[in-house]
C-alpha cells in the first residue's frame, strides 16, 4: 500500500519514523540538503499541498518549525522524549462534539497501514475474518476524513454513512475525469 502517490520506499521510511517520533513523544534527529543534523521535538504531522509536514520544536533554536519530511534525510528516532505543549492540539479537544460517526471497511492489503497510521479521528477498529480491517471514525463533519479516506483509494470502501459515500463518489469521479484523453479529430471523437 503506497503512503504517498507514487509510492517512493525512501519517503515510507522518512514517514514512518517521523510517525513513531510523533507518537511516542521521542526527539528526531535529521540531516538538512546540506548535510547539518538537527534535532526536532515532532508534535503533530499532516498532509499538505501533496507533501507531508511535520510541525515540532527545534530546542537548540528554541522555536518551532515547520518542515516537509521529504527535505528531511535519514530521520532518526531519539531516546530524549518530550512534553507537548498544553496549547498544542493537532486535533479536536476530546470535548469537541464528534457527531458524524464512519464505518469503513479496509482490504487486507492495506489494513496493516492503516493499523500503523489510522486517522486523528480513528474510534475502533476490528480485524474482519479476511484480513481486512473495519474502522471506526468520529468526527464534527465528513469533510475532516474526507482527505484521509480518499488516500487510501480503493483500498477503503465506507460503508456509512449514505452522504459521505455519495461525495467520495463525487469525489472520485471528478479525479477520474481530470484523465480522461482530450478529444481528438484523430481519434475519430466529435
Amino acid at each position: 500500500m503506497a503512503v504517498n502517490p507514487f509510492d517512493d520506499p525512501a519517503q515510507r521510511i522518512r514517514l514512518d519514523r517521523v510517525r513513531e517520533a510523533v507518537a511516542a513523544r521521542r526527539a528526531l534527529r535529521y540531516r538538512d540538503a546540506a548535510g547539518t543534523a538537527h534535532v526536532l521535538h515532532p508534535y503533530g504531522l499532516v498532509h499538505l499541498g501533496g507533501a507531508w509536514h511535520v510541525l515540532g520544536l527545534d530546542p537548540e533554536a528554541g522555536r518551532v518549525r515547520h518542515l516537509r519530511t521529504d527535505r528531511m534525510e535519514a530521520p532518526e528516532v531519539l531516546a530524549d522524549t518530550f512534553e507537548r505543549p498544553a496549547a498544542y492540539a493537532a486535533a479536536p479537544a476530546d470535548d469537541a462534539p464528534r457527531e458524524v460517526e464512519v464505518d469503513v471497511l479496509f482490504d487486507a492489503e492495506a489494513a496493516p497501514w492503516v493499523r500503523r497510521a489510522p486517522s486523528a479521528f480513528v474510534s475502533a477498529m476490528e480485524d474482519t475474518p479476511d484480513g481486512g480491517l473495519r474502522v471506526t471514525l468520529h468526527a464534527e463533519r465528513v469533510t475532516e476524513v474526507l482527505p484521509w479516506l480518499l488516500s487510501w483509494g480503493a483500498h477503503a470502501r465506507v460503508l456509512g454513512p449514505p452522504s459521505l459515500r455519495q461525495r467520495l463518489a463525487r469525489e472520485a469521479a471528478a479525479v477520474a475525469a481530470q484523465y480522461q484523453p482530450a478529444p481528438s479529430l484523430l481519434d475519430g471523437s466529435p
